[in-house]
């Protein structure tokens, strides 16, 4: 032992190398005796427990600690002096330290001997452990509000009003949200998402997942899958690749149930389309009427015609007999002449044909528009089918005659088109909805005019895609509405004249389950060409849902 210069203390006999290293160390290091008299304390020390420069030394380590702690000190302190210095020191203990001030604050205390003196002495480490307790509650805090964010999240997940899967690109199922109530989630979990939809839907379902997992590109489709009744259930599911690191690991898939919306969508679009034939029915009765007229007045002339020839074929069967017979026919002669005067077989031999000609003609007329108002008024398929477009066109102009005849001429040109693949009754609807927005544009250029505008509708092949263009010289749509002519219940036109539905119908009809393009182009004062756009081959689709059992029909212009 030696006496230190600065506190009058003895400490151990240590090199100075040996104190200048204990200064240095980063922990607070103390050496003390078996009663706990401090003999040193390094500078980290003296600042972990608040005191001056050589305050330490010469004092017990106990009065540095709460009250509630020194009894742990002093037995510890016993405990390593007196055990073999083989056996292992006791284990660190978290104890309340007193800073000069009595403010208490945590610490750890490891105790370890030092040997080389007459007296024994231990050297301790002492730890605050202020930062750490913060830290640690910081960390707790933190777990619990993660923890508690998880499990809202899970909660919103679990009652989401959609399901919510992750696929893997082989098409296993790695999480979902929730399941319809006949599947456990331990069961749909890594299973096949396959397993959940009709077998005819698959070949179609594999496509969208290799689109997506290749292109990186978004999809868009409708599915259906059975409830635990079996009766089908219809979810619009839009499906997105999931990336990490800018690598496509998989999809991730929102599908939400539509079953009632496309249910309620059917019965609405079938009751436009009932609306619509009953707005054209009068058209329809006025346009049947016309040839109905003149086919009744020329047979009308057929049948007086028909009556006086078939007088004077009498007079002349009568004259044949008498002459057979050696009968005077001076009488009969007289008759014969008298008959074919009335007959006026001059002007017959000139009305007659034309007269037959009519009447064909009025009745193909007729005909034509029954056969017309027939196709439209039948329940459209609900499946897509190679239909000839040309023919479906001119369907709908023809029953929509009624509507634009007064107001506007019609020029048809139709190109060499292949079947198109689509829905037949849509675009017919569609086309007509158009047509009937031409007229009614058209209308409010020559009302109160002699003048008619005109309506030109044309079809052609362009690459994979056929074009249907209809346009119309009325004063074209404003630049304020441009943006808007497609949206449901919109319309510029006066009450009672338009619902606003026409265009969205046909919008709906062509863009959305046809997979086409419906645009116009437009110039204020001298009109609009509406364009169609369809692919041939059909838009790519899973098998049909029906979940209605109503007819899928249009809406009203």
């Amino acid at each position: 032992m030696r006496v230190d210069s600065l506190s009058g203390h003895a400490r151990p006999n240590v090199s100075r190398g040996a104190w200048s290293a204990l200064e240095a160390v980063p922990q607070a290091i103390l050496v003390v005796d078996g009663a706990g008299l401090i003999l040193f304390g390094n500078t980290r020390a003296q600042r972990t427990f608040g005191c001056p420069q050589g305050v330490l030394v010469g004092t017990r380590l106990q009065d540095h600690l709460g009250p509630e702690s020194r009894a742990t000190l002093s037995a510890d302190l016993a405990a390593l002096l007196a055990m073999p210095t083989t056996q292992e020191p006791p284990q660190a203990h978290e104890l309340v330290g007193l800073t000069g001030t009595d403010e208490r604050f945590p610490i750890e205390l490891s105790l370890g001997r030092f040997d080389g003196e007459a007296v024994p002495t231990a050297v301790v480490v002492v730890r605050d452990l202020t930062e750490h307790r913060r830290d640690a509650a910081q960390d707790a805090a933190a777990r619990s509000e993660e923890g508690q964010a998880l499990r809202r999240l899970e909660a919103l997940l679990a009652h989401a009003p959609a399901f919510i899967l992750a696929v893997s690109p082989a098409g296993s199922i790695d999480f979902i949200n929730r399941t319809l109530p006949q599947h456990a989630m331990k069961d749909v979990i890594g299973s096949s998402w396959l397993l959940y939809f009709p077998p005819a839907q698959h070949s179609s379902l594999r496509g969208f997942l290799r689109s997506v997992c290749e292109t990186g590109t978004s999809q868009t489709f409708e599915v259906s899958t059975p409830n635990a009744g079996g009766a089908p259930i219809v979810f619009e599911s839009h499906m997105a690749p999931f990336r990490v690191g800018g690598q496509i690991l998989g999809v991730v898939i929102v599908s939400q149930d539509v079953t009632d919306k496309k249910r309620s969508n059917a019965e609405l679009l079938a009751s436009r389309h009932l609306a619509l034939l009953g707005t054209l029915a009068a058209g329809v009765a006025h346009e049947i009427n016309t040839p109905i007229q003149f086919l009744g007045d020329n047979l009308q002339f057929l049948r007086e015609s028909s009556g006086d020839l078939l007088v004077l074929l009498e007079k002349l069967q009568d004259l044949r007999r008498a002459a057979v017979a050696g009968a005077p026919l001076g009488q009969l002669i007289a008759e014969a002449v008298k008959a074919e005067e009335k007959a006026d077989l001059p002007y017959v031999r000139e009305n007659m044909p034309p007269a037959f000609e009519a009447c064909v003609d009025g009745l193909s007329r007729v005909a034509t528009i029954v056969r017309s108002l027939k196709e439209f008024a039948h329940p459209p398929e609900k499946e897509m089918a190679p239909s000839d477009l040309n023919h479906t066109v001119q369907s709908a102009v023809t029953v929509g005659t009624n509507e634009y005849k007064y107001v506007a001429n019609l020029e048809t040109d139709f190109g060499d088109l292949p079947l198109v693949t689509c829905n037949a009754g849509e675009i017919s609807q569609a086309v007509l909805n158009i047509v009937v927005n031409a007229a009614h544009a058209i209308g409010d250029v020559v009302r109160g005019t002699d003048q008619k505008g005109l309506i030109t509708v044309r079809t052609r092949r362009d690459g994979d895609s056929v074009l249907i263009t209809i346009g119309d010289t009325g004063r074209g749509v404003p630049q304020k509405f441009a943006a808007r002519i497609f949206d449901p219940f919109f319309t510029t036109k006066e009450v009672g004249k338009g619902t606003g539905q026409g265009l969205a119908i046909a919008w709906s009809a062509v863009h959305d389950h046809h997979g086409g393009e419906l645009t116009f182009e437009t110039e204020e004062n001298r009109g609009t060409t509406f364009s169609i756009r369809l692919p041939i081959a059909g838009r790519a689709h899973v098998a049909p849902i029906d979940v209605s059992g109503a007819p899928d029909a249009s809406g009203e212009a």
